[in-house]
């Protein structure tokens, strides 16, 4: 069953298999109301691929649609309404949907994100986790919605978070992957660099946002900046690492 479920995931499922590649980043993403109120507009996250707008409205429609009740859990607010939104807006997940504000240009597991990541030629950074996870939140307050290092990941990769509660089949493969990457070590938040292909080179959990934060040696932003120089240097050489990884996992 192990091996079935890697395979699956890690050489892709017939329901979320990319499409053809594209020049640019997909705009599958569509449709909504034009009629959304002034008042509920958020910015795209910094750093991020301009959205159609077709993307945009669709997003604002799904904000407009929370209602008058909902509370956006973020601290980057203008006036009192949240100054960014990405398209975990659109889901139905509690964990997702606390991330729908933060500075990230977050993708929710799918054909877009992996289609994203092939027309730009970026590495993905998987994010997972669950709702009542204390150092889930804890790295979100610290990195996800720290606007530089958002900025940085928005530019450089396409980041793609994921309910463990929703898609454990997806935190089942990449949870031995992060046991292989890092020596053993696994749990929430869980941190995976990968392919567009899906195939992971860099796996491990929490990580404070900066080289010296909590007495770290290499901080999250630091270790981001030096996976993303080598995948730019040296591509084939860490697509060759990562194919490697990802026949250890099936074997």
């Amino acid at each position: 069953m192990r091996r079935l479920l890697l395979m699956l995931a890690l050489s892709g499922c017939a329901d979320d298999a990319p499409p053809k590649r594209q020049a640019t980043a997909p705009a599958s993403e569509t449709a909504a109301s034009d009629s959304i109120p002034t008042k509920v507009k958020s910015m795209a996250p910094p750093g991020a691929q301009a959205r159609t707008p077709d993307l945009s409205r669709a997003l604002q429609a799904a904000f407009a649609a929370k209602g008058k009740d909902y509370v956006p859990r973020t601290h980057h607010l203008v006036d009192g309404a949240p100054k960014y939104l990405n398209r975990l807006i659109r889901e139905t997940s509690p964990y997702l949907l606390q991330h729908a504000h933060n500075p990230v240009d977050w993708y929710a597991w799918g054909d877009d994100a992996f289609a994203a990541a092939k027309a730009l030629d970026r590495p993905i950074l998987l994010s997972i986790g669950y709702s009542t996870c204390h150092w889930c939140h804890v790295m979100e307050r610290e990195s996800f919605e720290d606007a530089e290092i958002a900025a940085y990941i928005n530019t450089h990769f396409i980041a793609i978070k994921v309910d463990r509660e929703e898609r454990p089949d997806v935190d089942s493969v990449y949870m031995h992957a992060a046991r292989m990457l890092s020596e053993g070590n696994g749990g929430w938040p869980m941190t995976i660099v990968m392919t567009p292909e899906k195939q992971p080179f860099f796996g491990g959990t929490y990580f404070p946002p900066r080289t010296g934060a909590r007495g770290a040696r290499t901080g999250f932003f630091e270790i981001l900046q030096e996976l993303q120089g080598r995948y730019a240097k040296d591509k084939v050489a860490v697509v060759a690492e990562a194919a490697q990884n990802t026949r250890r996992l099936q074997a």
